[in-house]
């Protein structure tokens, strides 16, 4: 053998593919004696700027594969693939097309994250307020207003590891959703939205046992309410030492007692408390938390009440929530004696 022959089984030549839709681009890839190749390299390139991608390998077959989501609109794109392995002569061949216009959904990669701790692509709790990012991923901007929340709304639908998720809020390119409390932690789990009667290339999850956010205003401080009149802790109205403080969070966890995905918490007791109840400190000295579980009437939502230390000094103080080990985003607390 000296060189490297490809053939296409996916994609056809002269083909016609809606924008935004997946696309699957499969080639085997031989030397000239017919043997499969199962080490090359291959790589997907696009006239009409989308980004290249690299097919994967089926180390058994000889087929190298990937899904392409289409992008630009173009009467008239090529697709060039080109296969390298060892010293043998390169391959490349080349798929002429359109990309048609579309209307189906797209979800962005690492696209779902934390309402109060936007991390991309950052690790999920079940029962956590998620915001999910995309295109074409309703038909208008909604919020159903109903409870228990809805697990689909002028027909948009969110699933996570087979769980239709309640929705807050729709728009065409955000949805607020709450994963599903019932999901299984510490693994990956996919993710996909159907709206206008499409479905969009499923994401990954990271799903863990807590992976909490606190609450905060763009500038950092934490949105804190006094405890005796639930007014807001402000520069102007700071918070006193000794005082018990309401702050608010996302993705504490499990709680006892469980409440389903979409249904507002208990507002009597018993109160839904979590399981794993978290640490609070404020500029490194420890606070008594008084409760901390889903706040009574809200879905997904979590509270936490704590004491600011007596001894407190002046100041916007780092306020630090750890549940389970893990550190929520820190945020700033303005006190004054």
């Amino acid at each position: 053998p000296s060189k490297l022959a490809l053939t296409q089984t996916g994609l056809v030549n002269n083909f016609a593919v809606p924008a935004k839709w997946p696309a699957t681009l499969i080639v085997l890839l031989n030397d000239d004696c017919g043997s499969s190749i199962l080490n090359g390299s291959v790589d997907a390139s696009f006239s009409n700027g989308d980004p290249p991608l690299t097919l994967r390998a089926d180390t058994q077959m000889g087929a190298y594969s990937a899904t392409w989501q289409a992008g630009a609109v173009t009467p008239q794109m090529v697709v060039t693939v080109h296969a390298e392995a060892g010293s043998l002569q390169p391959a490349t061949i080349q798929l002429s097309g359109t990309i048609n216009p579309n209307t189906a959904p797209v979800l962005f990669k690492n696209g779902t994250v934390n309402v109060f701790n936007r991390v991309s692509g950052g690790a999920l709790a079940p029962g956590t307020i998620v915001e999910v990012y995309g295109t074409g991923l309703a038909s208008g901007t909604a919020t159903p207003g109903v409870l228990p929340l809805p697990n689909s709304f002028n027909g948009t639908i969110v699933v996570a590891g087979g769980f239709q998720l309640p929705l807050y809020y729709l728009s065409d390119g955000q949805l607020d959703a709450e994963i599903a409390v019932d999901l299984p932690a510490n693994q990956q789990h996919a993710i996909l939205v159907a709206a206008n009667g499409t479905f969009t290339i499923p994401d990954l999850i990271d799903v863990v046992p807590v992976q909490l956010g606190v609450a905060a205003y763009t500038d950092g401080h934490a949105i804190a309410q006094h405890g005796a009149d639930f007014s807001y802790v402000t520069a102007s109205s700071p918070a006193k030492p000794g005082e018990v403080l309401v702050i608010y969070l996302s993705g504490m966890g499990p709680t006892n007692p469980a409440v389903k995905s979409g249904d507002p918490a208990p507002g009597t007791e018993p109160l839904a408390r979590v399981t794993l109840i978290p640490a609070v400190m404020v500029d490194g000295q420890d606070a008594n938390v008084g409760y901390a579980g889903l706040s009574p009437g809200f879905v997904g939502l979590y509270q936490v009440n704590f004491t600011v230390p007596s001894n407190a000094k002046n100041g916007n103080l780092n306020l630090v929530i750890v549940q389970n080990g893990v550190t929520a985003n820190i945020t700033k607390l303005p006190v004054a004696k």
